[in-house]
């Protein structure tokens, strides 16, 4: 993925932390609309689809800039071009800032840990040890992070770790991730999905 900002970057990471996210694509279009009779040409952030079969296009932004922009300066001009277009093409747009981004810094740094750690093991068949991390639910409700990366599977000890983040990021396994770091105190319990 290519970010063009920090921002841009930690909300790709929000979206792929996302169990409710199936695919995103970062600046998807260039859209081009006539707004007070001119031509405007722009390009969104991001292209967001959800599970549930919906799409959301997405421009990020710090809010500070959002509410302090000009009523004809640079960025009204883009924001507006964006809505319009959303509008006239029955679109979802959603303007996401810093706000809502960064609301959750726990969260945010856990899984930038998390997606660093599961990086390496993209290919990786993990289905067996990720089948023995959900059998150790039928003991127990939840376990310490360590003690499933030490002891549920004969494997890899970062092998087993990355099989309980993909099982999180699936919704199979939960975690407090927004309230507490990620160490191998960390409790994880079963998910809903």
């Amino acid at each position: 993925m290519h970010f063009y900002s920090s921002l841009e970057r930690d909300h790709g990471i929000i979206v792929e932390a996302d169990p409710n996210v199936v695919r995103f694509c970062e600046q998807p279009l260039r859209i081009r609309i006539k707004l007070d009779g001119r031509d405007r040409e722009t390009v969104i952030d991001m292209l967001v689809h959800f599970t549930d079969g919906r799409t959301q296009f997405r421009e990020v932004k710090y809010a500070s800039a959002v509410e302090s922009a000009e009523h004809d300066s640079r960025l009204t001009r883009q924001l507006t071009a964006q809505q319009e277009w959303a509008f006239v093409t029955a679109n979802d747009y959603k303007i996401v800032t810093d706000h809502e981004i960064r609301q959750k810094p726990q969260f945010l740094r856990n899984w930038k840990q998390i997606l660093s750690h599961l990086a390496p093991y993209a290919s990786y068949d993990l289905a067996k040890i990720e089948s023995d991390i959900l059998a150790a639910f039928d003991e127990r409700d939840s376990w310490p992070l360590g003690y499933l990366a030490n002891n549920v599977s004969l494997r890899d000890q970062q092998a087993v770790k990355a099989a309980i983040f993909r099982l999180i990021h699936g919704g199979l396994c939960t975690a407090p991730l927004d309230l507490f770091p990620l160490t191998n105190s960390l409790i994880i319990s079963r998910g809903t999905k």
